[in-house]
């Protein structure tokens, strides 16, 4: 249910933001916009993949695709250096 809920709430028009941050005392101000922010989360959670996949396959027993935990950018580019 949760995870239908957030996928029923994604598709929202872009727009821009501004996002903020302060570091050591200092303010920064980064201009973004909603889509980019969106890719940003769907590849930092293909990176926790990629954490929990190596923890996945220290148990024999449980098969995983082999993409999983993988950036569509280096599927597309692994695609490529088959053919």
């Amino acid at each position: 249910e949760s995870i239908t809920s957030v996928l029923n709430q994604l598709d929202r028009p872009n727009k821009n933001l501004q996002l903020q941050q302060i570091v050591d005392g200092e303010e920064l101000l980064i201009d973004s916009n909603y889509n980019r922010e969106l890719l940003y989360n769907l590849e930092h959670c293909i990176h926790h993949q990629a954490l929990i996949k190596v923890a996945v396959l220290q148990n024999e027993s449980i098969v995983i695709d082999e993409n999983f935990g993988v950036a569509r950018s280096t599927i597309e580019y692994r695609k490529q250096c088959a053919q």
